[in-house]
């Protein structure tokens, strides 16, 4: 699917570009060192990514639970399941170019929100035929940025196309939750003083959630389209690759009130995705 949109995204933006080329009224001579100096636009496009995910318990009590030790006949362990993340970014971008002949090398920031989101579950079966438990993650970006440098050759007096590398930044969110699912009756284990006890089916007795800015890298291909000497259009494809990143999900409730509570981390690994977006520039 990702890489249909942005095939999708490549193709119109090329036939917009040669459609544009023939109407537009050429460029003026002023606009012989168009590529150089500084520029601040907005950006708008799609982001998607997917992830794999690994759950530890952090006390014998869960590790039990998880991996499907127990006296329970037909108990399994939880089981591994993905996270798919879409959503829409946009944001602001600025830059500066410097030029020599048909070569561009310059340096480029933005910031940018973006509802990139997904969710995943997996369900076993705790005591078939009529239990069974499920465990869920959920990942959120709620903002990146970029500091990049960029390197790109001049293709015509209206086209600019390069490559870009630098550093990125983000705000990842992290959540996990377990429950059981069956007639009325509770699940609950304890070793050691540790905990924990699910007393109402379908509703999560171990929840958690984690923030965090986590820092990595970007590297992408562009394009810009001059509509005159000091506007133009671009599209622009990045890949993003974060930290890696977790949550903590803790029992909601303990055997015992003088028990620690059981709990266990569910490992996303690297937070990364693709970006599709297309922007409009203001050159100085």
């Amino acid at each position: 699917m990702a890489i249909r949109f942005f095939a999708i995204l490549a193709v119109g933006l090329a036939a917009s570009t040669a459609a544009a080329a023939q109407t537009i009224a050429p460029l003026p001579p002023a606009a012989a060192n168009l590529w150089s100096g500084g520029y601040v636009g907005v950006t708008i496009g799609a982001a998607v990514g997917s992830r794999g995910l690994t759950y530890t318990g952090n006390d014998e009590a869960i590790i039990r639970r998880l991996t499907g030790v127990s006296s329970f006949a037909g108990n399994q362990a939880v089981p591994s399941h993905g996270v798919s993340l879409s959503g829409v970014t946009g944001g602001l971008v600025a830059g500066y170019d410097m030029r020599s002949g048909t070569l561009v090398a310059g340096i480029v920031a933005d910031l940018n929100i973006t509802s990139l989101a997904g969710r995943g579950s997996g369900t076993s079966n705790l005591l078939p035929p009529s239990f069974t438990q499920t465990i869920t993650a959920e990942q959120r970006v709620g903002w990146w940025a970029t500091l990049r440098g960029r390197l790109g050759l001049v293709a015509s007096d209206r086209v600019l196309v390069y490559a870009t590398a630098g550093l990125a930044l983000a705000d990842v969110r992290n959540g996990s939750s377990y429950r059981f699912d069956g007639p009325s009756a509770f699940v609950s284990g304890g070793l050691g003083g540790v905990s924990y006890i699910c007393t109402a089916p379908g509703i999560p007795c171990f929840t958690g959630s984690q923030s965090s800015i986590k820092a990595g890298l970007a590297a992408g291909l562009g394009m810009e389209f001059a509509i005159d000497a000091q506007w133009s259009v671009s599209a622009e494809y990045l890949y993003v690759r974060l930290a890696n990143s977790n949550a903590t999900a803790t029992t909601v409730r303990t055997i015992s009130p003088g028990d620690r509570p059981s709990s266990y981390r569910a490992a996303f690994g690297a937070t990364d995705f693709h970006t599709g977006r297309i922007g409009l520039i203001r050159r100085f």
